[in-house]
């Protein structure tokens, strides 16, 4: 969440992360199973990787099969200005980054043949 040039406005981030399954050979909300619960088992999350904030309250699996973030402010403070939008400024044309680890330095737009985790950041204008 960090200050936009308008006035009172509030631009609240997100980070959309995926994992690829070897097996299925396609990208997945990450699952190390239901006995492990980290904070990157979680699709939505913060600039530092760690499950967002500010997610709406509920399961978890309603929260993994969501197309846009289930992230809001609190109402009674902030009120949305924009819809959500995918950052494409970096990544490929889906706004997609590509890297070797969750923590790594280096994001990509194009994956290789060891980039195992994806991600893209999604904003939204609150006043």
């Amino acid at each position: 969440l960090h200050s936009s040039g308008g006035a009172g406005q509030r631009v609240l981030e997100v980070f959309e992360v995926e994992s690829f399954n070897v097996v299925s050979k396609e990208w997945k909300t990450p699952n190390w199973g239901s006995m492990i619960e980290t904070e990157t088992s979680w699709r939505w999350l913060d600039s530092s990787g760690c499950r967002h904030p500010h997610l709406i309250p509920g399961d978890k699996t309603l929260a993994v099969n969501r197309r846009i973030p289930p992230v809001e402010l609190d109402k009674s403070l902030y009120q949305p200005y924009s819809p959500w939008h995918i950052d494409r400024s970096q990544g490929d044309e889906d706004g997609w980054q590509y890297g070797m680890a969750w923590n790594t330095s280096t994001w990509v737009a194009i994956p290789g043949p060891f980039d195992m985790f994806r991600r893209r950041r999604w904003t939204r204008t609150y006043i």
